[in-house]
């Protein structure tokens, strides 16, 4: 019997003893590899580089299986993260405005529409939220728009953590001498989605 093995031969040796291998699930000791060859009619004498090529491979194996674990995770992973922006959204989606109202202190009940820039250092924009996600925080912004249409003053801020689903939240703008009399906008907005607006007047 020749002492060389072809490449070809190498290769079933190694197809056959993966086979086993794979069939029952068990490391084959070098007796049971020696009588495949044996059985296969092929070289005995070239063992242990068949053995070294049967463990290359299934190194290369586990490696791929593992790469296809860790692809398969990080897809889970996305679509677990897409799944939660997706509720978040249908969640703020229903956040909505049930009362709006102007004042000049922060929890003043009265509802103002006439405001004297002399009188008062600043106005409050308070609005009532429904909807609103119970242990989350919203980030919310106002913009108030002077008579000639421009915003002067834009609020951005996140509300502390939300308690109830009817929720309490304000912004406000300073006012001066320096302040634009006339019919003045503020408009309460979550994300890019408009909430409320009021107008009021400056004198």
């Amino acid at each position: 019997m020749s002492s060389r093995i072809t490449n070809e031969q190498l290769q079933q040796i190694v197809r056959e003893v993966e086979r086993l291998k794979k069939e029952e699930q068990a490391t084959l000791s070098r007796e049971e590899v020696k009588q495949v060859l044996e059985e296969l009619s092929l070289p005995t004498d070239l063992l242990d580089q068949a053995v070294m090529q049967v463990n290359l491979r299934l190194k290369r194996g586990k490696l791929r299986q593992t790469g296809l674990m860790a692809g398969s995770l990080l897809l889970v992973g996305i679509a677990a993260m897409l799944f939660w922006l997706q509720q978040k959204q249908a969640t703020l989606a229903q956040v909505r405005a049930v009362q709006d109202r102007i004042t000049l202190m922060q929890t003043d009940g009265g509802n103002l529409n006439v405001v004297n820039r002399q009188q008062s250092p600043e106005v409050f924009y308070q609005v009532t939220l429904d909807q609103a996600p119970v242990g989350d925080r919203l980030t919310l912004s106002c913009s108030w728009t002077d008579p000639a249409g421009v915003i002067v003053k834009q609020n951005r801020y996140e509300t502390k953590k939300i308690t109830t689903p009817v929720w309490n939240t304000h912004c406000r703008m300073p006012l001066g001498s320096s302040t634009t009399p006339g019919t003045w906008t503020v408009e309460m907005f979550l994300g890019d989605r408009s909430l409320e607006r009021a107008q009021f007047q400056v004198q």
